[in-house]
């Protein structure tokens, strides 16, 4: 047994008769336990369903014999990211378009982490993509707009894209001709660094007008 648990059981005497998948399933619901801390013998399947049903990205620390279909389409049914710890002989195309369709979906790495979302991205398997798929992941994140396939690359996409804060710098992946000044306003909105991707002959006043609005720490949603 870890010593993580150990503790836990001196710590509250009443634990000492709880079996040991008690004592883990009580400590992951708490986030007492770090799924790192866990020993082989800790995992069962009790406990790999626990921990999937907390966090979906919690299925890289669980044993490759334990991941099932079933467990890892809960996992990613809470978080697609853990399309990258989901044996290859599960993925085919109903897992893939279960992943993309649920409604509890959580894509979410740290800020600036560019190269975990493009591993990810690396690891979908494109064979198995339709063009809804591709929509889904601008919805996730608008920094996949980077990647995308030239073919699935449209005005509403871009603009989707752009919507978050601090994604205006995408507008450099916008191809030149979907890029008009409601496009670029959009960018200038999420983030004034959008200002160096702006063609000169679209610039205007209102691009001034939005600059110094976002220096105010003013951000509404729409200019036009």
């Amino acid at each position: 047994m870890n010593t993580t648990i150990e503790n836990f059981s001196r710590q509250d005497p009443d634990n000492k008769h709880m079996s040991n998948l008690a004592i883990i399933c009580n400590q992951l619901e708490s986030r007492y336990t770090k799924m790192e801390y866990l020993q082989s013998e800790d995992f069962t399947l009790e406990v790999a369903y626990k921990a999937v049903s907390i966090r979906g990205e919690y299925l890289k620390f669980i044993p490759e014999h334990l991941k099932t279909r079933e467990l890892c389409l809960m996992a990613v049914s809470h978080m697609i990211v853990a399309m990258l710890y989901v044996p290859s002989v599960h993925i085919d195309q109903d897992f893939i378009d279960f992943a993309f369709s649920s409604d509890d979906q959580i894509l979410s790495f740290s800020d600036d982490e560019v190269l975990l979302y493009n591993q990810f991205y690396s690891a979908l398997p494109k064979s198995l993509l339709k063009s809804w798929h591709y929509k889904k992941l601008i919805e996730f994140n608008g920094i996949f707009l980077q990647w995308l396939p030239e073919e699935f690359i449209d005005y509403d996409t871009c603009f989707k894209a752009l919507c978050s804060a601090g994604d205006g710098y995408l507008l450099k992946y916008v191809p030149r001709e979907l890029i008009d000044r409601p496009i670029c306003y959009q960018a200038l909105q999420s983030d004034s660094e959008a200002r160096s991707f702006i063609p000169e002959a679209l610039w205007d006043a209102h691009c001034e007008r939005i600059i110094k609005m976002n220096d105010m720490g003013r951000y509404p949603r729409r200019f036009f």
